[in-house]
């Protein structure tokens, strides 16, 4: 199974990448925080993930909207369960507890049609734009 896929593999990094460069030149004028790549790096965007102060409150409204949305990183690794042994507590890496509450993921998936990411882009200015 691997083999077959792994032939398609760059072309379903190349739409990554074009669904990416989609959203952020829709939401670039927005107050999130956005992926960044540089020139000199190659990036496939398996998640495109932004920062927002109001996450929760952006991901309902996006739901409200019929976009999917997804939390993969909700909890700091230093006060995850496998981390307990070292006795980190909350406020230690205040920054890494910052950027969990804010990170939501998009859909970036490369079967997403540009008529999708459009919808997907529509509806997270929209809920921006009433957040803030």
């Amino acid at each position: 199974v691997l083999r077959v896929k792994l032939a398609r593999i760059e072309q379903w990094n190349e739409a990554r990448r074009t669904h990416a460069a989609r959203y952020i030149e829709a939401l670039s004028d927005l107050p999130l925080k956005l992926p960044v790549s540089k020139p000199e790096n190659y990036h496939i965007y398996h998640q495109f993930t932004l920062r927002f102060d109001k996450r929760d409150q952006l991901k309902a409204r996006l739901q409200e909207r019929g976009v999917g949305s997804a939390v993969f990183y909700p909890s700091p690794l230093h006060l995850q369960h496998a981390y307990k042994p070292l006795n980190y507590k909350q406020g230690d890496f205040p920054e890494a507890e910052k950027a969990a509450n804010e990170v939501l993921s998009l859909p970036v998936y490369p079967e997403l049609t540009a008529e999708e990411v459009e919808t997907v882009a529509a509806a997270v200015r929209e809920s921006v734009l009433e957040l803030i």
